[in-house]
């Protein structure tokens, strides 16, 4: 079997297959994000089943995400919509700057109804004249799907 000019061609093949393999395999457990996005110091990352959000910037964020089939139906409530008076306590811990949070996509209201992922975030500042605090400008930032994942009706 070892003089046969196939068994160098096999050996080769084999040799070939096994690191095509293994390539693949590597490529294919690596957690590199579908999609990231970054806006004045807070980046989203989108993979297959968590949206990461990582605050660098100087004070604490919220934030909200939802399909972008939704937006237009969207109630503007919650954090910051009215004037808070105690963050924590109104509006939870939010994301304080150096930290980062996981959200599962299967809790993101319509995940999988369109092609894109809308990730909400905001300040809370404070109003000396009123007490309290109120949102600043509210940032999108749109992360793109891969695929479209449709819901079966």
């Amino acid at each position: 079997m070892g003089d046969s000019p196939y068994h160098a061609v096999e050996d080769g093949m084999n040799k070939t297959m096994t690191t095509a393999l293994a390539t693949a395999l590597a490529l294919a457990s690596c957690a590199d994000p579908m999609t990231v996005a970054e806006s004045a110091g807070v980046r989203v990352e989108l993979q297959w089943s968590v949206l990461t959000i990582e605050n660098a910037s100087s004070s604490s964020i919220y934030h909200f995400a939802v399909d972008r089939a939704l937006v237009a139906r969207i109630e503007w409530s919650g954090c910051g919509f009215s004037r808070v008076v105690d963050p924590e306590e109104e509006c939870g811990p939010g994301i304080r700057p150096g930290e980062k949070k996981d959200i599962p996509t299967r809790t993101i209201s319509g995940w999988g109804d369109s092609p894109e992922i809308v990730a909400y975030w905001w300040h809370l500042v404070p109003t000396p004249e009123e007490g309290g605090f109120q949102r600043d400008s509210i940032r999108a930032l749109v992360l793109r799907l891969p695929y479209a994942r449709r819901r079966s009706d």
